[in-house]
């Protein structure tokens, strides 16, 4: 039975994947010549050094301390003596990718031959065979590389051997374009394919990028602005990228044009996401740290030319932001998107975060780790989010780290200038399903928050507060927050106060509170002010 349970997972995950993915996977992992980089590639002509914006490396990534080398990547740390070593898994895959992504090239306090001998040792791992090549992370350390030669030209001591190097490191991105993976992959060989095409002057490579990226592009930047795997930190690298190439295209105005008018509506939707104070909204696999922070993407937007004038309404992405009295709502009325590359995506489906005077109380816990642990699945579960669980069963059939099986449908039922209804429907069994209605409204100063369910049995809803938010009182069904919001729950049968973990970061946890409270059909939340104190 076990088996055929997993079978049926697995043909439930697959088939919402397009032809194209399954070609490219069939090709890749069956008909694929050598995954290895031919690093004896030499590149004859002259290099074009290309024009970067100025990114402020705010991280320390790299210390060298008597003669160690000290590595901090998201918020974990590893020492080496000397030589760092380039394979070593012990903080994880997502760690040791980040290492490979060679950010430290744009750490200013280190010195420019100790940047340049720690890239040579690891294209000599990537060159003996001690790493295996993979597109991602070849893309983001060849972007890194062209722009440390650029901005170091005539600096280097070692400049033919890096040049060469990640000349054969871009000759194997060109056959191996991950359009199996699809979303935010796909874009960063796109974009990695356009810097190393005009950095080597390959129209070949350019044209191809241009391809990828204008097709791309439109099918994945929505037309409210948002990246459509719906994660606030990649909408940020990605936003990142588009400027980047914007400002180091001069040669074709229309594609440059076209990124402009991206980045205009990317930005739109980023200040939407965003709350007052600059706190950002983290829905699915997104948290803090990873991404540039919103002030020097604008800052880039300006220098680019970009219009930040657009106010787009949110609406394609599935998120709605309705603002009143001191209160900003942003919710989640959508289902598993993108269908066909749900990796990133939560079951999370009719969760909200709220913000009162521009700084949020209810939160998203966020997440810490992609690796394929029991917190990685609580973080991306029903129950890890401000909304309402039967049995603790997510909404969504979430495995592995980066795999959705079954889905739910979700609508919206009615939309108004204050409020929205949305409805969630999630099959159970062939003969069950669990359906939940959820309702926001917003009426002189209140916030009304309406669930209903079809389960006969107790349901419970979740509260997640941000880690700076305490209770400061309790009494029936009336909870007063610290920062003078009042949550009222209504024909609730039980509340409960207990605490889970923050992700301020990967690997970066802080204990808060969340509410539970649980109910029968229907419950109704009032939150407010408290004006009496």
């Amino acid at each position: 039975m076990k088996e055929i349970k997993k079978i049926v997972r697995v043909l439930n995950t697959i088939k919402h994947v397009t032809p194209v993915q399954l070609l490219y996977l069939i090709k890749y992992k069956v008909f694929s010549g050598k995954s290895s980089i031919d690093y004896k590639s030499n590149y004859e002509k002259d290099v074009q050094n290309i024009s970067t914006l100025p990114i402020i490396e705010e991280r320390t990534i790299i210390q060298i301390v008597n003669g160690s080398i000290k590595v901090r990547l998201l918020n974990l740390e590893r020492t080496y003596y000397k030589t760092i070593v380039w394979n070593e898994n012990t903080n994880g895959r997502l760690w040791n990718y980040n290492l490979r992504y060679a950010d430290f090239l744009k750490q200013k306090n280190i010195p420019l031959e100790k940047r340049e001998s720690i890239l040579i040792s690891l294209y000599e791992s990537l060159n003996s065979g001690v790493i295996t090549p993979e597109p991602y992370p070849v893309s983001l350390r060849a972007m890194n590389s062209i722009r440390f030669i650029s901005d170091n030209h005539g600096k280097l001591q070692s400049d033919k051997y890096l040049i060469n190097s990640t000349y054969s490191e871009l000759k194997f991105l060109n056959d191996h374009i991950e359009y199996h993976i699809s979303g935010n992959h796909l874009l960063e060989n796109g974009f990695a394919l356009l810097m190393g095409g005009t950095f080597f002057q390959s129209d070949k490579w350019v044209h191809k990028a241009k391809r990828i990226l204008s097709k791309e592009l439109d099918r994945q930047i929505l037309p409210d602005g948002a990246h459509y795997e719906r994660s606030v930190m990649y909408h940020k690298i990605i936003l990142f990228r588009v400027l980047e190439a914007s400002y180091f295209i001069t040669d074709d105005e229309v594609f440059k044009k076209n990124l402009l008018d991206i980045a205009s509506k990317m930005v739109s939707w980023l200040n939407q996401m965003t709350f007052q104070h600059g706190k950002v909204a983290h829905f699915n696999d997104s948290t803090n740290g990873v991404a540039l922070p919103n002030e020097q993407l604008l800052n880039f937007s300006e220098v680019c030319g970009v219009d930040k004038s657009k106010q787009l309404k949110m609406c394609e992405s599935g998120y709605r932001r309705i603002e009143n009295d001191g209160f900003t709502l942003i919710c989640d009325v959508e289902g598993i998107k993108p269908t066909h590359q749900p990796g990133h995506a939560h079951a999370d489906s009719l969760s909200f975060v709220l913000a009162f005077n521009g700084v949020p109380f209810l939160v998203d816990p966020s997440v810490s780790t992609y690796d394929n642990l029991e917190v990685r699945g609580w973080e991306k579960s029903t129950a890890a989010h401000n909304t309402v669980t039967w049995n603790l069963q997510n909404t969504a059939e979430i495995w592995g780290s980066f795999r959705v099986a079954k889905r739910p449908q979700v609508s919206i039922t009615e939309e108004r200038n204050k409020s929205i209804r949305a409805r969630l429907i999630c099959k159970l069994n062939l003969f069950k399903s669990f359906i939940h209605s959820r309702c926001w409204t917003f009426t002189n100063g209140v916030l009304y928050i309406k669930d209903e369910v079809n389960i006969q049995d107790f349901v419970q809803g979740h509260l997640y507060l941000d880690p700076a938010v305490k209770i400061d009182k309790s009494a029936g069904n009336r909870v007063v927050l610290s920062n003078s919001v009042v949550i009222e729950f209504n024909d609730v049968e039980k509340i409960e106060t207990n605490s889970y973990l923050f992700s301020e970061e990967f690997n970066k946890r802080t204990r808060a509170l969340r509410i539970n409270y649980t109910f029968k059909k229907s419950c109704e939340l009032h939150i407010y002010e408290d004006k009496v104190g």
